[in-house]
């Protein structure tokens, strides 16, 4: 194949990728605790590519990497509504294993579990976290370590 085609080959091709990965990124813009993504690009550098091509003649998606930046914190009045500063994860009850979050909109379930907005338990370090049955989300504190305290 000549050089110049084979360059713009691959080009398009990362070109579609990257506009599939931009459309996700602007569905989920509103979607709370969602991480963009963006595309990493590498040169070809072997000849041992699969469609032939020589070093130098295009790129290819070296991989996908999900940026997870911290958004930006609004205050609410919601005592459940939590955010994460710095590094970490809500991990909630999966119905297939543990599942990790950084969105933290919580409410009180049954029998006082805090769940997610959509009703799996969040996990602390001795399994699903829950109020006593007197207690309200107001008689409760959470430290900057996330310790539940009520």
């Amino acid at each position: 194949m000549l050089s110049g085609l084979s360059s713009a080959a691959t080009a398009i091709d990362v070109y579609e990728q990257q506009q599939l990965l931009i459309a996700r990124n602007l569905s989920h813009v509103n979607t709370p605790g969602y991480r963009r993504e963006f595309m990493v690009l590498e040169e070809i550098s072997t000849n041992a590519e699969p469609n032939g091509m020589d070093p130098g003649e295009g790129v290819v998606p070296a991989q996908v990497v999900r940026d997870f930046t911290p958004g930006a914190m609004e205050k609410t009045d919601n005592p459940l509504d939590i955010a994460i500063e710095g590094d970490g994860f809500f991990v909630l009850d999966g119905p297939e294993g543990e599942l990790y979050t950084r969105h933290g909109d919580f409410a009180i379930g049954e029998n006082g579990a805090i769940v997610s907005d959509n009703g799996l338990a969040l996990l602390g370090l001795e399994g699903s976290i829950q109020l006593p049955v007197q207690a309200s989300v107001y008689d409760m504190q959470i430290s900057r370590d996330g310790a539940v305290i009520v």
